[in-house]
């Protein structure tokens, strides 16, 4: 069995250009990549009255954008690698206190 390396890849996973650079990284390394984790959440406490179009699009971002971009990225690589991709979510996006306007 080839040996794994383990590599955190820290990203909030808004700017293409980040997500294209720790692509770039990996690829560089040259030793492929077996597996992706998602683990990012945030979420937005107030009342959903008062929740700002920029509040909103911040959840969004962290929460499913980013998880989405990051795996569309290095899909080739896991793909070639017949890797696996794992996505952990948080119990809040089905249990909120009335006080939590948003979370994805």
């Amino acid at each position: 069995m080839p040996s794994r390396t383990c590599r955190r890849c820290a990203s909030t996973s808004r700017s293409p250009d980040e997500i294209a650079a720790a692509v770039a990284a990996v690829t560089q390394g040259g030793r492929g990549l077996w597996g992706l984790v998602n683990n990012a959440g945030v979420a937005v406490a107030g009342p959903f009255a008062d929740l700002k179009d920029e509040d909103f699009d911040f959840v969004m971002n962290v929460n499913a954008y980013g998880p989405f971009r990051m795996t569309k990225a290095f899909l080739p690589l896991i793909a070639a690698s017949k890797g696996r991709i794992v996505t952990i979510s948080s119990i809040s996006g089905s249990s909120r206190p009335p006080t939590s306007a948003c979370t994805a």
